[in-house]
């Protein structure tokens, strides 16, 4: 929970935006489900190598929301509709996400089948990330723009219902 706090301040400051974190981190549970989901399929126990690759996990998976999202915030920025907006950062950025995503996941196959002496921790480790990882990069990199538009419409709305309420009140 605290790693959620710290990354979430962290992308209030990056953003400017109380709101647009919120994009970033709705990858988070996409990321614990699927991490969570490897665990048990593996037979490991949620122990405390486990919950340390659950925290190194919401960071990579935030990283990869922050590429989508700083692409479509500069995008609707200069101009686009949101929605295109979007669509065009999930276009551009979806071969360097998934290249990141594919190498790191081929990375972690030594932790996932190591054998030997403390081999149990790295195996735990491994999988948790390993499984998350995969979600991030299947589900999650469809997810992402989606939460972007979600947020922004929603930043839209909210606006303009204030603007009503302020001339309502006059």
């Amino acid at each position: 929970a605290m790693s959620l706090v710290f990354i979430y301040l962290f992308l209030v400051g990056l953003y400017e935006s109380w709101m647009l974190p919120l994009a970033v981190l709705l990858i988070s549970p996409v990321a614990l489900v699927g991490a969570l989901f490897f665990q048990y399929v593996a037979g490991y126990s949620l122990d405390l190598y486990s919950q340390i690759g659950l925290v190194m996990l919401i960071g990579l998976s935030t990283k990869q929301a922050i590429l989508i999202i700083e692409f479509a915030k500069d995008a609707h920025e200069s101009g686009m509709a949101i929605r295109d907006a979007a669509l065009e950062a999930a276009r551009l950025r979806f071969r360097a996400v998934m290249m990141t995503n594919i190498a790191f996941i081929l990375g972690l196959l030594p932790l996932v089948f190591a054998k030997g002496a403390g081999a149990a921790s790295r195996n735990s480790v491994g999988m948790t990330v390993f499984g998350g990882m995969i979600a991030v990069a299947f589900i999650g990199t469809y997810l992402v723009p989606s939460f972007y538009v979600l947020i922004e419409e929603l930043k839209v709305y909210t606006a303009r219902k204030v603007k009503e309420l302020g001339t309502k009140n006059d």
